[in-house]
């Protein structure tokens, strides 16, 4: 038995009880910073209901919003205002129930099973609740995300899941729903939860995917524990030298001390180490933060030791170090089963020292993942740090037919014939292909940096051969054609 507690557009009521003058004005929140000279251009992420009956919508363009209601009212977000009035709905479920869970940044979650109160009585309960400084919407559920959908859509008390079902998809959205989802929704003519609730399981996970399985698996009534929140206190030690030091050797030996301390800390917060935030300060008044992400979160001395050691190694610094900062992010330790199935990195702290290593003799732009550039040239890409998630996402349902690349590419000489001012293959001559092509795909015209001095272009097509062979081939400066590689 679950109780929801939420603060609809908690933003923007944050905002208007601060100012009891706008009451009763239009008014629309945009994110910080949009109202300052050269802001960025942001949409409404909030508009009152009195905004709301002049035609304002969230995710409007300002300037629409503006024409709709040349009296609307502005506001900024304030992060440090809103954080406050989060930690007041905590603790006023903290007061209720010892099982809390902060859903979302408006929504808290509270297990009233133990409350007799709100087993005999759920409405009765829900009535005599103390008023909370902002307008709230409290309800009850069988599930925690049951009881969330109830408090969002304005309803109280709910015994089943069921009875959510009337309600449209476009609610799912809270439980995280991603946009590509509801699209798809659309397409198959699903407008309330009930239609997709009904959608058989594995047809879900296989068109879907796992997360969106979850989420029909919590609408056909599956229970969760809470996720329960427990404040994290700050896990940050510093120390200040008697003298500037030049060498690493004094700085390791305090470092150590530190760390000893800190991993105490979070062992009895039974917590691993996700980050390591260090800050060096300089005997000439400045001071340099670097965080170093642990690529496999853990609370172990030396491991964590070696990845400070290996990034200091390889630092250059223009100033002796006067004082030293040290804090640890913390999150709880992975309860994942490895998959056998899969290889996959025997110490992720080791690797991590390595990657310091190497971005001290390489530079720290030359180290990570490649990823395709943002660019149509053949083959180029950028490079990216390497993440710390332990898989890479779902698999596709359906695959591409993957391409074998040759390098460097092969040249080939094509019959063609002109149409519309480009060079259509018809066969290939010479070489391991040679032969009539019986199909073909483009053209695909690609060019770039025609700008500059680098200026390229190209047109690609994808071609079958009476042997059965996939290629890709393409002719570069309209004259040469080359074969980039083989599909299969």
């Amino acid at each position: 038995m679950i109780a929801a507690l939420h603060v609809p557009q908690l933003p923007l009521q944050v905002a208007l009880w601060e100012e009891p003058d706008l009451d009763g004005q239009p008014c629309a929140m945009l994110a910080p910073g949009s109202l300052r000279e050269g802001g960025p251009r942001v949409p409404v992420l909030y508009a009152n209901a009195r905004a709301q009956r002049e035609g304002v919508e969230t995710g409007m363009a300002l300037t629409r919003a503006l024409a709709r209601c040349r009296t609307l009212q502005l506001r900024e977000r304030v992060p440090e205002a809103e954080a406050r009035m989060r930690e007041s709905l905590l603790r006023r479920a903290t007061h209720l129930a010892a099982d809390v869970e902060l859903a979302d940044e408006a929504t808290v979650l509270l297990d009233v099973f133990p409350i007799p109160e709100a087993r005999r009585d759920p409405a009765a309960w829900l009535e005599a609740l103390p008023e909370f400084p902002l307008f709230w919407r409290r309800a009850i559920g069988p599930t925690p995300e049951a009881a969330w959908l109830a408090a969002v859509s304005g309803r109280e008390v709910v015994e089943e899941v069921e009875a959510l079902w009337d309600l449209p998809l476009g609610v799912l959205a809270t439980l995280g729903a991603r946009p590509e989802w509801r699209e798809r929704w659309e397409a198959w003519g699903l407008r309330r939860v009930g239609e997709f609730a009904r959608l058989a399981g594995a047809a879900v996970r296989d068109r879907l995917g796992v997360e969106a399985s979850r989420m029909h698996a919590v609408l056909n009534g599956e229970r969760r524990r809470l996720r329960l929140h427990r404040p994290v206190k700050r896990l940050l030690e510093s120390f200040e030298l008697e003298e500037p030091v030049t060498q690493l050797e004094p700085l390791f030996f305090v470092l150590h001390r530190l760390l000893e301390t800190l991993v105490g800390r979070l062992q009895a917060m039974l917590r691993v180490a996700r980050e390591l935030v260090l800050t060096l300060h300089f005997i000439d008044g400045r001071a340099e933060e670097s965080r170093l992400r642990v690529a496999d979160p853990s609370a172990g001395l030396e491991g964590l030791m070696a990845i400070l050691r290996a990034f200091l190694e390889g630092a250059e610094h223009a100033a002796p170090t006067q004082a030293v900062t040290l804090e640890v992010l913390p999150t709880e330790a992975s309860q994942a089963q490895r998959d056998w199935m899969r290889r996959g990195l025997a110490d992720g702290n080791r690797f991590t020292e390595t990657l310091a290593h190497l971005q001290s003799l390489v530079g720290r732009e030359r180290v990570g993942r490649p990823r395709p550039a943002r660019s149509h040239r053949a083959e180029d890409f950028a490079v990216q740090p390497f993440h710390s998630g332990r898989g890479g996402g779902e698999v596709p349902a359906v695959l591409p037919l993957p391409l074998r690349r040759f390098r460097p590419p092969i040249g080939v000489t094509v019959f063609s014939e002109g149409r519309g001012g480009l060079s259509w293959p018809l066969a290939l001559q010479g070489g391991p292909w040679a032969g009539s092509i019986t199909a073909r795909r483009g053209p695909f015209l690609l060019s770039g940096h025609w700008w500059g001095q680098e200026a390229w272009k190209r047109v690609e097509w994808d071609v079958s051969l009476e042997s059965g062979a996939l290629l890709k081939v393409a002719q570069v400066g309209g004259t040469r054609w080359w074969v980039e590689g083989a599909y299969g």
